[in-house]
């Protein structure tokens, strides 16, 4: 890869590693609503997630997130059947995934003086 496809992998990474790490503590607050609230709460956490994936999406033409958005996908399944635990879980598989490209991207930057 070249410098400027570095950058961009890095940056992209970054990001959404960065709203992964926002959505994973916005799906412990949901853990704090009951009832009605819960549901408008899940409703709100859901768009969000559309969001991050949307964000995700961005990234795709220069680091491959695809593992990522798969096991983001999955924890939004979860979150609507109101299983945050599992939702967790996919959320950490992501976060990893991400931290994974991100290394790469850095490792290269770093290999060429600019980090």
């Amino acid at each position: 890869m070249g410098i400027k496809e570095d950058i961009l992998a890095f940056h992209f990474s970054e990001r959404a590693k960065s709203e992964l790490i926002i959505a994973t503590k916005l799906l412990h607050a949901l853990r704090d609503f009951e009832d009605q609230d819960l549901e408008g709460a899940k409703k709100l956490y859901l768009l969000f997630l559309d969001f991050v994936l949307t964000e995700v999406s961005f990234g795709f033409p220069f680091v491959d997130l695809r593992e990522a958005e798969e096991r983001i996908r999955e924890a939004r399944g979860f979150v609507e059947l109101g299983e945050f635990e599992r939702a967790g879980e996919s959320f950490s598989s992501a976060l990893s995934s991400i931290t994974t490209r991100s290394e790469l991207a850095m490792r290269s930057l770093m290999e060429k003086g600019l980090l």
